[in-house]
């Protein structure tokens, strides 16, 4: 078995870097934590890993945009995530297929964009690299196949190796990695210090959770409705009925308005009343009662309560006993 992948290769300081977080400025937030085998060659399907100086994110579909012959809105996107970046190389290695692309990106500048697809070169644009210029220039001869073909060989500008013109691709692909990162795709694992592997949500599963929120939602619309009905006003009911009888002011109020409200099984009643205060305030108030008090005063015209002087809203019922 051979390499097969294709991702893009980032120098820029990993520290500060949160592979989750990552993921979601590159891909959105709709890709989760996949514990389980996920095949990078489907877009669906993502490795994200940081070395020392190095953020690496493996997937084929996302290698596309950064052969472009024109900077696409995506790449130009990425890249601007990590603005302190000096340093980016896109590439593709499909040994089976023989499929060998590098695309070199400098002060987010693509300088050079070699691609070949199934030992077929399909762009080969910009500046060469110094090795591909040494391989080129170095010393070739040609070699018999059989049948009037003939193969070219070249020999290595830096020791004894030879290679035949198909497997330049490679060896420029392996050695400008070497080069900048001190790693190839194959020995890329031992410079990693952090990995995982993130995986898109089906439509189905985006929807679950949405409804999963929307019933949480629910929940806390009905807890505060509930709160507010029964536990907040008994939270905020300051009054100490045998402290308001004794200290607080005797008066006359008028009824104006009984009224129920039914929420499931329960039913509040409430009364509102009319009263002047010894400074001759007016307050009109609404204050919940028992069904006891509501069905004795209902068809009553005034009423005796207890109110502070210092604060008249808070007022009392007298007692029915």
């Amino acid at each position: 078995m051979g390499a097969s992948s294709g991702g893009i290769i980032i120098q820029t300081n990993t520290e500060i870097l949160n592979l989750k977080k990552t993921i979601e400025k590159v891909f959105g937030k709709d890709y989760v934590l996949e514990k389980s085998y996920c095949d990078t060659r489907k877009k669906e399907c993502v490795y994200i890993a940081k070395t020392k100086k190095e953020l690496i994110i493996i997937n084929s579909h996302l290698v596309n945009d950064f052969f472009e012959v024109q900077p696409s809105k995506n790449s130009e996107r990425i890249l601007n995530l990590f603005p302190s970046s000096k340093f980016t190389m896109a590439f593709e290695q499909y040994d089976s297929g023989s499929t060998y692309s590098y695309s070199l990106i400098y002060d987010k500048v693509a300088k050079r964009r070699f691609r070949n697809i199934s030992g077929e070169t399909i762009i080969d644009f910009g500046e060469l690299e110094k090795l591909e210029i040494d391989w080129k220039n170095s010393k070739t001869y040609k070699e018999d196949l059989g049948n009037d073909e003939l193969d070219t060989i070249y020999k290595s500008p830096y020791g004894n190796q030879e290679h035949t013109e198909g497997e330049l691709p490679f060896i420029f692909l392996t050695s400008i990695m070497f080069e900048k990162f001190g790693f190839d795709t194959w020995s890329m694992d031992n410079f990693v210090i952090e990995e995982a592997v993130f995986r898109k949500q089906t439509n189905k599963e985006i929807l679950k959770i949405k409804n999963a929120k929307y019933k949480i939602y629910l929940l806390i619309i009905g807890l505060i409705i509930i709160a507010s009905t029964f536990i907040i006003p008994k939270l905020f009911d300051y009054s100490d009925e045998e402290n308001l009888i004794k200290t607080g002011i005797k008066t006359q109020a008028q009824i104006i308005n009984f009224r129920s409200n039914r929420f499931m099984k329960n039913v509040d009643y409430f009364l509102t009343v009319k009263f002047n205060d010894i400074k001759g305030q007016e307050y009109l108030l609404e204050k919940k009662v028992s069904k006891k008090e509501y069905e004795a005063h209902r068809n009553n015209a005034n009423i005796n309560i207890y109110y502070e002087e210092n604060q008249p809203r808070n007022f009392l019922i007298e007692d029915l006993e």
